[in-house]
Protein backbone atom coordinates (compact mmCIF):
# COMPACT_ATOMS: atom_id res chain seq x y z
CA UNK A 1 0.00 0.00 0.00
CA UNK A 2 1.10 3.38 -0.82
CA UNK A 3 1.01 6.09 1.65
CA UNK A 4 -0.42 9.32 0.42
CA UNK A 5 1.82 12.04 1.29
CA UNK A 6 0.09 15.28 2.11
CA UNK A 7 2.05 18.32 1.37
CA UNK A 8 1.80 20.38 4.54
CA UNK A 9 2.82 23.55 2.78
CA UNK A 10 -0.28 23.41 0.54
CA UNK A 11 -2.48 22.82 3.59
CA UNK A 12 -0.89 25.71 5.48
CA UNK A 13 -1.22 27.92 2.39
CA UNK A 14 -4.92 27.11 2.07
CA UNK A 15 -5.55 27.93 5.75
CA UNK A 16 -3.49 31.12 5.43
CA UNK A 17 -5.59 32.29 2.50
CA UNK A 18 -8.83 31.63 4.43
CA UNK A 19 -7.42 33.37 7.53
CA UNK A 20 -6.24 36.33 5.44
CA UNK A 21 -9.66 36.62 3.74
CA UNK A 22 -11.45 36.60 7.11
CA UNK A 23 -9.01 39.15 8.53
CA UNK A 24 -9.41 41.43 5.49
CA UNK A 25 -13.22 41.19 5.67
CA UNK A 26 -13.28 42.03 9.38
CA UNK A 27 -10.98 45.03 8.86
CA UNK A 28 -13.21 46.35 6.09
CA UNK A 29 -16.41 45.82 8.13
CA UNK A 30 -14.85 47.40 11.24
CA UNK A 31 -13.60 50.38 9.22
CA UNK A 32 -17.04 50.82 7.70
CA UNK A 33 -18.75 50.64 11.09
CA UNK A 34 -16.33 53.12 12.63
CA UNK A 35 -16.84 55.58 9.80
CA UNK A 36 -20.62 55.06 9.99
CA UNK A 37 -21.03 55.35 13.75
CA UNK A 38 -18.43 58.10 14.11
CA UNK A 39 -20.23 60.27 11.58
CA UNK A 40 -22.17 63.43 12.47
CA UNK A 41 -24.38 64.87 9.79
CA UNK A 42 -26.21 68.20 10.08
CA UNK A 43 -28.81 69.69 7.78
CA UNK A 44 -29.63 73.38 8.17
CA UNK A 45 -32.08 75.65 6.37
CA UNK A 46 -30.69 79.18 6.45
CA UNK A 47 -33.15 82.09 6.71
CA UNK A 48 -32.84 85.85 7.00
CA UNK A 49 -32.52 87.01 10.64
CA UNK A 50 -34.49 90.26 10.13
CA UNK A 51 -38.22 90.00 9.51
CA UNK A 52 -40.90 92.56 8.71
CA UNK A 53 -44.32 91.37 9.84
CA UNK A 54 -42.88 87.82 10.16
CA UNK A 55 -41.72 87.80 6.53
CA UNK A 56 -38.10 87.97 5.31
CA UNK A 57 -36.97 91.59 5.24
CA UNK A 58 -36.17 91.49 1.55
CA UNK A 59 -39.72 90.48 0.52
CA UNK A 60 -41.73 93.26 -1.10
CA UNK A 61 -44.40 94.93 1.04
CA UNK A 62 -46.91 97.00 -0.88
CA UNK A 63 -49.41 99.67 0.17
CA UNK A 64 -52.10 101.23 -1.94
CA UNK A 65 -53.29 104.73 -1.13
CA UNK A 66 -56.26 105.57 -3.31
CA UNK A 67 -56.96 108.42 -3.36
CA UNK A 68 -53.97 110.17 -1.80
CA UNK A 69 -55.09 113.69 -1.02
CA UNK A 70 -52.59 116.54 -0.98
CA UNK A 71 -51.95 117.81 2.54
CA UNK A 72 -52.58 114.37 4.10
CA UNK A 73 -50.36 111.80 5.71
CA UNK A 74 -50.86 108.03 5.45
CA UNK A 75 -49.13 105.65 7.85
CA UNK A 76 -48.68 101.88 7.83
CA UNK A 77 -47.53 99.93 10.87
CA UNK A 78 -44.88 97.23 10.57
CA UNK A 79 -43.03 95.05 13.07
CA UNK A 80 -39.29 94.60 12.61
CA UNK A 81 -37.66 91.74 14.47
CA UNK A 82 -34.09 90.50 14.75
CA UNK A 83 -34.27 86.72 15.20
CA UNK A 84 -30.54 86.33 14.62
CA UNK A 85 -27.69 85.88 17.08
CA UNK A 86 -25.95 89.20 16.32
CA UNK A 87 -26.89 92.86 16.43
CA UNK A 88 -27.75 94.12 12.94
CA UNK A 89 -27.81 97.67 11.65
CA UNK A 90 -30.92 98.41 9.59
CA UNK A 91 -31.70 101.32 7.31
CA UNK A 92 -34.26 102.26 4.67
CA UNK A 93 -33.73 102.87 0.98
CA UNK A 94 -36.37 105.12 -0.61
CA UNK A 95 -37.05 105.54 -4.32
CA UNK A 96 -39.88 107.02 -6.34
CA UNK A 97 -41.36 107.08 -9.81
CA UNK A 98 -41.59 109.58 -11.42
CA UNK A 99 -39.83 111.29 -8.48
CA UNK A 100 -40.48 112.16 -4.85
CA UNK A 101 -41.19 115.88 -5.36
CA UNK A 102 -44.05 116.70 -3.00
CA UNK A 103 -43.88 113.36 -1.13
CA UNK A 104 -42.18 112.90 2.23
CA UNK A 105 -41.44 109.43 3.61
CA UNK A 106 -40.77 109.24 7.34
CA UNK A 107 -40.57 106.59 10.05
CA UNK A 108 -42.30 106.87 13.43
CA UNK A 109 -43.02 104.86 16.58
CA UNK A 110 -46.62 106.08 16.79
CA UNK A 111 -49.11 105.43 13.98
CA UNK A 112 -51.58 108.20 14.84
CA UNK A 113 -51.48 109.17 11.16
CA UNK A 114 -49.54 112.31 11.88
CA UNK A 115 -46.33 112.87 10.00
CA UNK A 116 -45.33 115.23 12.82
CA UNK A 117 -44.91 112.46 15.43
CA UNK A 118 -41.40 111.94 16.78
CA UNK A 119 -39.29 110.44 14.04
CA UNK A 120 -37.30 107.23 14.47
CA UNK A 121 -33.69 107.72 13.49
CA UNK A 122 -32.19 105.35 10.95
CA UNK A 123 -29.76 103.71 10.46
CA UNK A 124 -30.15 102.08 13.83
CA UNK A 125 -28.97 98.91 15.51
CA UNK A 126 -31.57 96.21 15.99
CA UNK A 127 -30.24 94.09 18.85
CA UNK A 128 -30.40 90.31 19.01
CA UNK A 129 -34.01 89.33 19.83
CA UNK A 130 -35.28 92.92 19.63
CA UNK A 131 -38.68 93.79 18.19
CA UNK A 132 -39.36 97.32 16.90
CA UNK A 133 -42.72 98.76 15.87
CA UNK A 134 -42.25 101.13 12.94
CA UNK A 135 -44.80 103.25 11.12
CA UNK A 136 -43.88 104.09 7.56
CA UNK A 137 -45.61 107.39 6.78
CA UNK A 138 -46.16 109.02 3.42
CA UNK A 139 -46.89 112.76 3.51
CA UNK A 140 -48.33 114.42 0.40
CA UNK A 141 -47.76 118.13 -0.19
CA UNK A 142 -50.87 120.29 -0.65
CA UNK A 143 -49.66 121.33 -4.10
CA UNK A 144 -48.66 117.85 -5.35
CA UNK A 145 -49.36 117.28 -9.03
CA UNK A 146 -52.14 114.81 -9.70
CA UNK A 147 -50.98 111.45 -11.03
CA UNK A 148 -49.93 107.96 -10.05
CA UNK A 149 -46.81 107.73 -7.89
CA UNK A 150 -44.90 104.56 -7.07
CA UNK A 151 -42.86 104.86 -3.89
CA UNK A 152 -40.36 102.15 -3.03
CA UNK A 153 -39.36 101.72 0.60
CA UNK A 154 -36.90 98.90 1.15
CA UNK A 155 -35.27 97.79 4.38
CA UNK A 156 -31.56 97.08 4.11
CA UNK A 157 -29.48 95.30 6.71
CA UNK A 158 -25.78 95.07 7.48
CA UNK A 159 -24.25 93.02 10.28
CA UNK A 160 -22.82 95.27 13.00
Amino acid sequence: MKKIKIDKTKKIGKYSMVFFAILLSSVLVTGGLISYFGKIETTATAVQPITIDNKPYNDMITHTINPAYGGCCYCFKHTLRNKGCNDITVDWQISGTPDLDGITVSFHEDCECKCTNPVLVFPRVLHHGETLEVCVCYGFDVMILPGVYTIGVKLIAVQS
